[in-house]
């Protein structure tokens, strides 16, 4: 018969104790070098696809507080909404500190789960051990997991906040059960907050709870049953109250939001979403996969385990099964919520990416699934506590020398598949088209010197795609911030930029034209004070962004108001004598609107081309 863990309060003395000195200083040593690990993996790459988006948006908003319920792709995250303006407005484009905002959060994460670990390494009343924290925090700090939801922004904001929150939440939950029964309301209150918390970066803080609840059924499972069903009341209630709060904040947040999916979900996409999260995803990693990866720009990184990644998975996975059930005897049904938890992200992506395999690409991404990292370190916490069987001489099967041969081997050979996906990973990362396009911005703004802007554009496709407008607009990503070109909807010299941010030669596609005026010399001749005029075209044109060539000369330099229809006027301004300025202008018509300012004078204007600029 497996011995059981009786719920009886922990000692005081046993409450109050702090993490050994070695236990401690093996838990800092493993987080730092996680830590320094994440960063420089995170350093090699720049600001992806979300990034640049979610730092267009803020970059035009004044108030960040207009931003708190705005919801992105689906996602209510207020406190990662505040992080992104302060980016945007403080340290625009710039990576350093951006890096610096991720380092933080990698930290903050490490400490939490460290917390975490200790707390649940203490519920037993006995010492804490270095093993039975520093190596399920080896386990978090390493895990490949982690990877894809720390290395941008973006990520990072939404998930490592996650993880701090799920791993304090379920350990709180936990000891509010089976701990400090003198104050369990005070872990239960804890919980709440790490479920608020949580919510402020992510909508997915509300799966905290649940998490929490699979913990304390496997428990329960093992031996561990709670005796007073009170007990679970008073450690759940207070978590699942702001889980509540958070559901109506979100319903609130997405009111009036089209969040339905381009295809109605179905049952072979959902079984695609499981397949790919748990055999392309949660195998690989168990073993430290997938080992290589795959990317399509402007998209990240995805896992791409072969078969034989796949089946280290499997095998490791059966092997920590079978190690456990021969130490731990019932201590392996610890092992339930890293097997069940999976299904609730995955089942989330199915119904909220139900394009054609879009849920399944999106889930070998990882990101999605990155806090299964976490309850991985918690339960391995837990059975590393939980009592060993004995032989039949009394001994602890747990501390034959064959068990910590078999562990050192498996601990080293699973440090090295890990150290192999990161190698890896980190070369994918590193090959960003933003970062060499944005450079080459750099280089023509100072080639270009000021007063001479670039017409506003759209970035290149490895950049970003069309499906962000405008946020693809360079007038949105790059105006006003120092070093770039100044962006206008006009410019003396149009171009267009390449793949590399560099000027390419560019020419008119002409497909309408300002008609000549009847005045030799001059064209439609403008006097001073004499107010707009309208100019007419040799063709109707459709509502959209057209191109005009305005051949103007003006007895005085200052601006001038064009338009095209009902569209709005742009202003542009103008040089005194003969002058030529390219304009992009949103209306339709017959008709091209000249009202230029007093200062101007008269003005003539010649024939000119309307359409688009090509590069040749």
């Amino acid at each position: 018969m497996e011995p059981a863990i009786t719920s009886a309060p922990t000692p005081p003395a046993a409450r109050t104790r702090r993490l050994p000195g070695t236990a401690l200083g093996a838990c800092v040593a493993v987080a730092v070098a996680a830590w320094v690990v994440r960063c420089v993996v995170t350093a090699v790459g720049w600001f992806y696809w979300d990034d640049l988006s979610l730092y267009a948006t803020t970059k035009t908003e004044s108030n960040p507080f207009a931003l708190l319920l705005r919801v992105h792709d689906g996602h209510v995250m207020p406190g990662a909404w505040i992080i992104e303006w302060l980016l945007a407005h403080a340290a625009p484009l710039n990576w350093a500190a951006a890096v610096a905002v991720v380092a933080l959060l990698h930290a903050v994460a490490l400490a939490a789960v460290g917390r975490a670990l200790w707390i649940l390494a203490a519920l037993r009343g006995a010492s804490v051990s270095a093993a039975a924290v520093a190596v399920p925090l080896a386990l978090y700090g390493f895990a490949p997991l982690v990877l894809p939801a720390g290395t941008w922004v973006a990520a990072s904001l939404n998930a490592l906040p996650l993880h701090a929150a799920l791993a304090l939440g379920v350990a709180h939950i936990v000891r509010a059960v089976y701990g400090n029964a003198a104050h369990p309301g005070r872990d239960a209150a804890v919980a709440a907050v790490a479920v608020v918390a949580g919510g402020c970066f992510t909508e997915r803080a509300l799966f905290i709870v649940p998490a929490g609840v699979l913990v304390l059924l496997a428990m329960m499972f093992a031996g561990r049953g709670a005796d007073k069903p009170g007990a679970w009341v008073r450690a759940l209630v207070p978590p699942i109250i702001a889980t509540g709060i958070g559901v109506i904040v979100y319903f609130v947040a997405t009111s009036g939001q089209d969040l339905t999916p381009p295809n109605e979900p179905s049952l072979p996409g959902v079984g695609e979403a499981l397949k790919s999260t748990y055999v392309d995803v949660v195998l690989p990693a168990l073993a430290g996969g997938p080992w290589q990866w795959d990317r399509w720009h402007p998209g990240p990184p995805f896992a791409d385990p072969s078969a034989l990644a796949i089946a280290a998975g499997v095998a490791v996975a059966a092997a920590v099964l079978a190690f456990t059930y021969l130490r731990k005897g019932a201590g392996a049904w610890l092992w339930m919520p890293v097997a069940a938890y999976p299904i609730a992200p995955a089942l989330a992506l199915a119904f909220a990416r139900s394009g054609p395999e879009t849920a399944a690409v999106v889930a070998n991404t990882m990101r999605h699934v990155s806090e299964l990292s976490v309850l991985i370190a918690l339960c391995a916490t837990l059975i590393a506590t939980f009592p060993g069987k004995r032989s039949a001489t009394g001994a602890d099967v747990a501390r034959a020398p064959a068990w910590r041969v078999g562990a050192a081997v498996a601990a080293v050979l699973l440090i090295a598949s890990s150290a192999v996906t990161h190698v890896s990973y980190a070369r994918s990362w590193s090959e960003q088209p933003s970062r060499d396009y944005f450079a080459g911005l750099r280089d023509t703004a100072a080639e270009r010197g000021e007063g001479n802007p670039l017409p506003d554009q759209a970035v290149a496709l490895d950049v970003l795609l069309p499906v962000v407008a405008p946020n693809h607009m360079l007038s949105r990503l790059v105006d006003g911030v120092p070093g770039y070109p100044e962006i206008r909807n006009w410019a003396t010299d149009p171009v267009l930029l390449g793949d590399d941010g560099r000027p390419r030669e560019t020419e008119m596609l002409e497909l309408r034209h300002i008609a000549q005026g009847p005045e030799e010399g001059c064209g439609t001749r403008i006097p001073a004070g004499s107010g707009p005029a309208q100019i007419p075209l040799d063709g109707p044109l459709i509502e959209r962004e057209w191109v005009v060539q305005l051949n103007y000369f003006t007895s005085a330099e200052g601006t001038v108001d064009l338009s095209l229809g009902s569209g709005e006027a742009e202003t542009v301004p103008v040089t005194a004598g003969l002058g030529q300025v390219t304009v992009l202008i949103t209306g339709d018509g017959e008709s091209l609107g000249v009202a230029p300012s007093a200062e101007v004078g008269d003005m003539c204007v010649a024939s000119g081309p309307i359409g688009g600029l090509l590069p040749k």
